[in-house]
C-alpha cells in the first residue's frame, strides 16, 4: 500500500475538521519523533523543527501534496495524541468504510523499518497492506464525503513556509496532473507511494465532463510505469463507459405512478423521481436498465407534504 495509506490518514483529518474537533488554522507542536522522521531525507519529508508550531493547513498540504511522512505523524499525534491511537482508529474507520483485505501499523505507509524503531504497532519490518479495491474505496470515499481534498491534490507545486528561513519546494509527486510530466487531461488526484515491498503504487483519479474514474495500480517497477499503467486503465474507462442521465427528476415508473392515502381527500397521491438517475454505463448499453422501485411504505395517512419520500429509485 505505501503512501496511498495517507488517503485514509487525509480522510481523518477531514472528518475531525467537520467534526470541529481541529480547525486548518490550529497549530501543533513537533514531537521528536515527527522531527527524528522528518530529518530523514531519503524519505519524503519536509524538514520539520522540534517544538515548533505548524498549522494543520500546512501540515496537510506537504502530506497530500509532497507526500510529507514527519508531517504526517504529527499530524496523526495532534489528532489521535498519539500515533499508536491513530493506527487504531485507521483500522476502526478502514473496517466502516467497508473495506475488507487490509491491516494498517502506521499512519504514513512506510515500512516499520524506516520509524527508527518507534513504529506504534506490527514487527520491526511490517508496512501497511491493503487490497487494490479496497484502495480505491478509500479514494472514493475521501473524494465523495471530502471533495475539497481534490483541492490541494490537484496543486501541482508549491513552496512549504513560503517567506522563511526553512521554505521548501513541493514538487508533486503525482506526474499526472496536466501540468506534469506524464500530464493527462481531468486527473486532479490523488496519491503515489513506493516502498521496496509494495513496489510504485498509485490511486488516480480523473473527471471528464460528467464521468470520474479512479485507478489503482500496485507493485509498478519503475517511477514511470505506475503513471502508464494509470494511462491505459483510465483510458480504457474513458473510452468505454460514459455517465448518462437514465431517468430525469419527476419520472414516474408506469407500474408505481400513485400511492394509497388514508384519511384524506384523495385516496391516492402521485409519486414521482425527486432528482434524476445517473450513472456510470458501457456506452451504447443504457437500453438494457430498467427502472427498479423499492417502496419504503404502502400507503401514507394525510397529511402528507410535497417532497415526503416513499421508496427508492434504481436501475437493473
Amino acid at each position: 500500500l505505501a503512501s496511498m495509506t495517507k488517503i485514509l490518514t487525509e480522510y481523518l483529518i477531514f472528518e475531525k475538521i467537520k467534526e470541529n474537533k481541529i480547525t486548518w488554522e490550529q497549530t501543533t507542536t513537533i514531537s521528536d519523533y515527527a522531527y527524528r522522521i522528518s530529518q530523514n531525507l531519503d524519505l519524503s519529508n519536509v524538514p520539520l523543527r522540534a517544538h515548533q508550531a505548524y498549522t494543520v493547513k500546512e501540515l496537510y498540504e506537504a502530506v497530500a501534496i509532497y507526500s510529507a511522512n514527519g508531517a504526517t505523524i504529527a499530524l496523526a499525534e495532534l489528532v489521535a495524541g498519539n500515533e499508536t491511537e491513530f493506527v487504531r482508529l485507521m483500522n476502526e474507520k478502514a473496517k466502516d468504510l467497508g473495506m475488507k483485505n487490509y491491516n494498517f501499523v502506521n499512519s504514513t505507509g512506510l515500512n516499520n523499518k524506516d520509524l527508527l524503531g518507534l513504529h506504534p504497532s506490527g514487527t520491526a519490518h511490517q508496512e501497511n497492506f491493503a487490497s487494490a479495491k479496497d484502495a480505491a474505496i478509500m479514494a472514493f470515499r475521501l473524494i465523495r464525503d471530502f471533495p475539497e481534498a481534490l483541492t490541494i491534490s490537484s496543486t501541482p507545486r508549491k513552496i512549504f513556509r513560503a517567506g522563511t528561513a526553512d521554505a521548501i519546494k513541493m514538487d508533486n509527486w503525482n506526474w499526472m496532473l496536466p501540468e506534469l510530466v506524464y500530464g493527462y487531461e481531468g486527473v486532479d488526484g490523488l496519491k503515489t507511494g513506493s516502498t521496496s515491498l509494495a513496489g510504485y503504487c498509485f490511486a488516480g483519479t480523473a473527471k471528464r465532463n460528467d464521468t470520474r474514474l479512479i485507478s489503482v495500480v500496485m507493485k509498478g517497477n519503475s517511477y514511470a510505469a505506475r503513471f502508464q499503467e494509470t494511462k491505459k486503465l483510465l483510458d480504457y474507462g474513458f473510452i468505454n463507459f460514459e455517465t448518462i442521465q437514465l431517468f430525469p427528476t419527476g419520472y414516474q415508473v408506469p407500474e408505481y405512478t400513485e400511492i394509497p392515502i388514508q384519511k384524506g381527500k384523495e385516496t391516492k397521491v402521485p409519486i414521482a423521481a425527486a432528482k434524476p438517475l445517473t450513472i456510470l454505463v458501457r456506452r451504447g448499453q443504457e437500453s438494457l436498465y430498467q427502472p427498479a422501485v423499492q417502496l419504503d411504505q404502502t400507503k401514507l395517512t394525510a397529511p402528507v407534504a410535497q417532497g415526503t419520500p416513499v421508496g427508492k429509485l434504481a436501475a437493473k
